[in-house]
């Protein structure tokens, strides 16, 4: 199996799909456990952030709510919804 192969395999293993709300924990280097895409400056106002999943692609990464740029499932966490009072 190929690097970009397993990339693929292990996106689609972290469960995130369209709907989920995530945080974005760190910057990615270019190619990155096999990611086919590069960071660039606009993702990088997204760190820290959550957002929602928009669409998951197995070129691009996973892309969020308010950008257009494609993350890797790696950097992203799953939120967790709380219940409102």
């Amino acid at each position: 199996m190929g690097i970009k192969e397993e990339y693929l395999k292990k996106q689609k293993a972290s469960g995130i799909k369209v709907g989920d709300r995530v945080r974005v924990l760190r910057k990615a280097k270019e190619g990155e456990r096999g990611w086919g895409n590069s960071w660039v400056e606009d993702m990088d106002g997204k760190v820290g952030k959550t957002g929602i999943v928009h669409y998951v692609d197995e070129e691009f990464g996973i892309g969020l709510s308010g950008s257009t740029c494609g993350f890797p499932y790696f950097v992203l966490e799953k939120v967790k919804k709380t219940k409102k009072k």
